[in-house]
């Protein structure tokens, strides 16, 4: 080989006919530049008319092996390492690592070989760090002056880990300096420490994120597996306690510092926003019972209500402020991210059977309440109320408020007009009764007024008007005249004796039908002492 790459160079000094199997970079750069162009033929044949490749493709290609590389003219090329080398620019075969800026591995070779005067470590084993690729230059041997060697030991893969700290609801990265970390050794059972050396010494066990929130370690990690640990998140997010695991191993996706050839691995650690729960609650007066009164007569009784929660009611929650995204992040221009400007509307809400309405997930600020529609029977409350969500520490995920609105239960007079048909006059001292038409239920579901009970009596005034004056709750009802029965009571009221014969020989069947049935109880139990079947019974 070394023979032949003399004749090789030999050959072009005296202007003979390059060998095929090599060529300058000059007259490589200027092949590909041609559109039939053969660069994928691998074999000693001549350059066919038929071949072709993309000019655009090709040009590309003759950039790259003429100036980003900066390639000598006088170096010589084997063609298919060229061919390799050109394949691979931006990939390295068989992974998922991304090229490095100037250099790139090729082929599948478990050697290290020269490309023009990059040399490249192809396949690195298992966990061994690849050696950073150099440079040399090919000239006509000089026996006088020594061989270059170069002596590679491998050094076991290390690599530098890089956390970012990211918004678990926005997905985007967290702006906020000084989140704390510690690194703990799964392998040796112990938490990582690291020395740096300027502007003093200094130990260091926990790791922070600067204002980025970006956070690489100051020296590298060996192989091994390794958990990440949230110590102390950043303001205004909830401590993440599902801690991060990662295998510091060259099978572990990784990249490649630019400058200092290191490997970085790079992990997004999230946590979640602090938010609020607002709770609102609606109560008004509801009915309970319908009681009261010595006697068990209708008119003696009341309706009774009590406080209780009312569903149905409709709120509106707007933003009182703007209302910012946690992680510090700006618009495009340059503006914090919003989740809601002042005055926007964030929700509509109805409170359910419990008289309830909650909203989660309220990123912390300001917010301000508004019914806008009562619940059935009740006046609307146009008082406006202002909550306010503020950040407690990083323990807490969520800040709870409760915000309470009362409501006026409506209330209505029942009241009837009494005219004379003919005259059209009023009337007064006409006799009215108020009856239920319907069952009427507490809050319950409870029924404590039957269809058809008399509710309350009303005799018109001097105007003819009938007003029942008891806190009646929305019902159906129906008036009707009882003078009929009080005229009846008139005439009842003018044969006084009638009545109380009536009543006298009412109260003497009912003394004697009570008489009997005191004889049978007491001959029942034996205890007829003093009655004559009793005594006689006792001689016996």
């Amino acid at each position: 080989m070394a023979n032949n790459l003399k004749k090789t160079v030999r050959a072009y000094i005296h202007g003979s006919n390059i060998s095929k199997r090599y060529i300058r970079v000059e007259e490589a750069t200027g092949w590909l530049s041609e559109v039939y162009t053969n660069i994928y033929t691998k074999d000693d044949k001549d350059i066919g008319e038929n071949s072709y490749t993309d000019i655009e493709y090709t040009k590309m290609l003759a950039i790259a092996a003429g100036a980003l590389y900066r390639m000598q003219r006088i170096e010589l090329i084997h063609k298919e390492r060229l061919d390799d080398f050109m394949k691979h620019l931006y990939k390295v075969p068989g992974t998922n690592k991304q090229v490095v800026k100037k250099f790139v591995r090729i082929g599948e070779g478990s050697i290290i070989y020269s490309i023009g005067h990059v040399v490249l470590e192809t396949v690195t084993p298992h966990n061994m760090e690849t050696i950073k690729p150099f440079e040399v230059t090919v000239r006509e041997n000089n026996p006088t002056k020594p061989q270059v060697w170069r002596i590679f030991l491998d050094r076991e893969f290390s690599a530098k880990l890089r956390i970012i700290k990211k918004d678990a609801y926005t997905g985007k990265t967290v702006l906020i300096p000084n989140t704390e970390f510690k690194i703990y050794n799964l392998d040796k059972k112990e938490y990582v420490s690291m020395t740096t050396t300027y502007p003093s010494k200094v130990i260091h066990t926990s790791f922070f994120t600067d204002e980025d929130g970006d956070l690489i370690l100051p020296d590298v990690l060996n192989v091994g597996n390794y958990r990440i640990e949230e110590i102390a998140a950043p303001y205004g997010y909830v401590l993440n306690e599902n801690y991060v695991e990662v295998a510091v191993d060259s099978d572990t996706f990784y990249e490649v510092d630019q400058d200092t050839y290191e490997a970085i691995i790079t992990i997004d650690y999230e946590d979640q926003p602090e938010f609020g729960e607002l709770t609102i609650i609606k109560k008004g007066e509801v009915l309970d019972a319908y009681e009261g009164g010595f006697f068990a007569d209708s008119d003696e009784k009341t309706f009774i209500y009590r406080e209780g929660t009312l569903a149905g009611a409709k709120f509106e929650v707007y933003a009182a402020e703007d209302i910012y995204t946690a992680d510090m992040q700006l618009d495009e221009n340059g503006n914090r991210t919003k989740y809601y400007s002042k005055d926007e509307l964030v929700a509509t809400l109805v409170t359910g059977k419990d008289g309830k309405a909650t909203l989660k997930d309220l990123p912390l600020g300001n917010y301000k309440i508004v019914e806008v529609e009562a619940p059935f029977v009740y006046v609307l409350n146009k008082d406006e109320q202002v909550v306010t969500f503020r950040y407690v520490d990083d323990k807490t995920p969520v800040v709870y408020e409760t915000s309470t609105f009362a409501n006026e239960r409506q209330k209505f007079h029942l009241f009837v007009n009494k005219l004379d048909e003919e005259t059209k006059k009023p009337v007064p001292g006409a006799v009215f009764g108020l009856y239920a038409d319907e069952d009427i239920k507490n809050v319950d579901g409870k029924v404590i007024v039957e269809a058809g009970t008399l509710l309350e009596t009303a005799t018109s005034d001097e105007y003819g008007s009938v007003r029942f004056e008891k806190d009646y709750p929305f019902a159906k009802y129906s008036a009707k005249e009882l003078t009929p029965i009080r005229e009846r009571r008139k005439m009842w009221e003018s044969r006084i004796p009638d009545v109380l014969d009536i009543l006298k020989a009412g109260s003497e069947a009912a003394q004697k039908k009570a008489a009997a049935t005191l004889h049978d109880v007491r001959s029942a139990m034996k205890i007829n002492y003093f009655d004559a079947d009793g005594l006689e019974n006792d001689y016996k």
